[in-house]
């Protein structure tokens, strides 16, 4: 009786930390201050601290332990570097891989001992928090112009960002969550909310994703889906005068559009001096410093930290042979899986997606993502 009641006390402080870290990463930007150098999260803190007190515990399962091969490949590019840089910018750049082992360690420990209805649940949760915070975001604060410039913050108005202060990265956590749903198990009412969200965020990133989903699902599975996609595309287009404004700028200069093509070149030419191991991961607002590509004043802004392709910010920092480690990591995700096709279109359409932002390293998806990937080797989906 009492090796009974004790093992439902553990079990209830697992859960319970499982909603935190999900309430937390809701709640985004909230629960952050600005540093000089970038931003310091609550949920990465509640992140790092319980995962160090599970790390020594627990082995990875097979579909995440590919990702320890980037893991070891980062901390050497870092040590290669380290004369490069400060104390201070080392201890910082560190931080980010750490982040990275924390959110791997969790979502494999949460795999191992919460319920899979209580992990699907926690994901369902975590999307509601979103959309809330989305929607009282689009009546409380529709211009994020208005917010101090010197937080670095893009001046988006009228989409939906919620906690995150950020459409693309909205539209893509909630994209990520959406695919896993309809293979697993969602209702109308859940698969209108989360869908007319990820519209409302106005991202030709997250749409991209969705239609990366349709794509290969169509291709691989149901071409009935393709159309329906096509379909659902065209009448939005035309319902929606603010879809046909966001395609419609992709040319034009002052479009983000083209700075991401200014943000991808600036990438390569920092990866091509050190094609091999890179500058150390994550040492890129320091490095883009050094080579003149920030504006006095913007050291700690968020688009500093990254390049807006996840891929090319680990080819600047670790080189070729991060590169191939970080992809080794992510084919290996998907032939462990016992839900193969899931899990590949999940992984293809959060790369596509990472080509336009940093998804790949951003905690609201990257936990999400390590989560499924865990889940789906163990678990067969119910609708495939």
């Amino acid at each position: 009786m009492q090796k009974s009641l004790g093992k439902s006390i553990i079990q209830n402080k697992y859960k319970y930390s499982f909603y935190v870290l999900f309430l937390l990463l809701a709640l985004g930007q909230v629960v952050g201050i600005k540093l000089n150098v970038g931003h310091l999260y609550a949920y990465d803190i509640f992140a790092i601290v319980l995962a160090l007190t599970i790390l020594l515990h627990h082995s990875l399962n097979n579909a995440l332990r590919g990702f320890t091969l980037f893991i070891g490949v980062a901390i050497i590019s870092l040590v290669a570097n380290y004369q490069i840089y400060t104390r201070n910018e080392l201890l910082f750049s560190a931080f980010y891989l750490i982040r990275y082992v924390a959110y791997l360690v969790l979502a494999n420990f949460f795999i191992l001992k919460l319920e899979l209805n209580t992990i699907n649940r926690g994901i369902k949760v975590f999307a509601y928090m979103l959309v809330l915070t989305g929607i009282l975001q689009l009546i409380f604060l529709p211009n994020l112009s208005t917010l101090d410039s010197s937080l670095g913050w893009d001046p988006h108005i009228n989409r939906l960002s919620g906690a995150l202060l950020d459409p693309n990265f909205m539209g893509a956590a909630l994209g990520i969550i959406l695919i896993y749903l309809v293979f697993e198990q969602i209702s109308r009412v859940e698969l209108g909310l989360i869908s007319g969200a990820i519209i409302l965020t106005f991202s030709r990133s997250a749409w991209l994703l969705l239609s990366t989903w349709a794509l290969f699902y169509g291709i691989l599975k149901n071409v009935k889906i393709i159309f329906l996609a096509i379909l659902i595309a065209f009448l939005a287009y035309f319902a929606v005068p603010r879809i046909q404004t966001r395609l419609s700028t992709i040319t034009d200069p002052a479009d983000s559009a083209q700075y991401r093509l200014e943000s991808w070149a600036k990438a390569i030419n920092i990866a091509k001096d050190r094609p091999f191991v890179g500058y150390g991961f994550n040492g890129y607002r320091f490095i883009q410093k050094e080579y003149g590509y920030l504006e006095p004043g913007t050291l700690g802004d968020n688009d500093s930290g990254g390049s807006d392709a996840s891929l090319l910010l680990v080819l600047a920092t670790t080189g070729i042979i991060g590169l191939l480690s970080l992809i080794y990591g992510y084919t290996n995700a998907i032939s462990s899986s016992k839900n193969r096709l899931v899990i590949f279109i999940i992984t293809s359409a959060l790369i596509i997606n990472s080509f336009f932002i940093n998804s790949l390293f951003y905690p609201q998806i990257m936990f999400v993502y390590f989560l499924l990937v865990g889940l789906l080797e163990k678990e067969k989906v119910r609708k495939i």
